[in-house]
């Protein structure tokens, strides 16, 4: 928010009703992104002891030419970039995990349509995976509780 209002005092953007009803909108959430849920990264998990890769090394420096040459919109791109990580690491973390879940469910489906056979003293008997799965998913007391009354 402060560096929007910076990078328009450098333009001279003149305080129209709609810019004075976007930065309010843009605080309201800026705001709500503070209280969230959502996952940033922290940089304080960073380690940089010992040697460091070149190109990080680099990057550190353009990024602080960047900021020396023009640190209005500079450090707005970067505080927007920031900001918007938060939301679009949800999504696609949401996204990453949702193909897992939908192969899971076919799997799913394909084993409860086929059947095991189990040989029995009076003869065959079919029995589908699904229900197999059915019983090795109940609680450990039913189980035991079952296993304890046939005895």
């Amino acid at each position: 928010m402060t560096f929007s209002v910076w990078v328009g005092a450098l333009y001279q953007v003149q305080v129209t009703p709609l810019i004075a009803y976007s930065l309010a909108i843009v605080t309201v959430i800026a705001g709500l992104l503070m209280v969230s849920n959502y996952r940033y990264f922290s940089f304080k998990e960073m380690h940089l002891k010992g040697t460091v890769p070149y190109v990080v090394f680099l990057s550190v420096v353009v990024v602080f030419v960047l900021i020396a040459q023009r640190p209005h919109e500079t450090l707005l791109a970067m505080c927007v970039i920031y900001a918007a990580s938060g939301p679009i690491g949800w999504i696609y973390r949401r996204q990453v995990r949702k193909p897992v879940a939908e192969s899971h469910t076919d799997n799913a489906l394909v084993n409860a349509t086929v059947n095991v056979a189990a040989d029995d003293e009076t003869g065959t008997q079919s029995v589908s995976r699904a229900q197999a799965a059915d019983a090795t998913l109940k609680p450990m007391t039913e189980t035991q509780n079952d296993g304890d009354s046939k005895q």
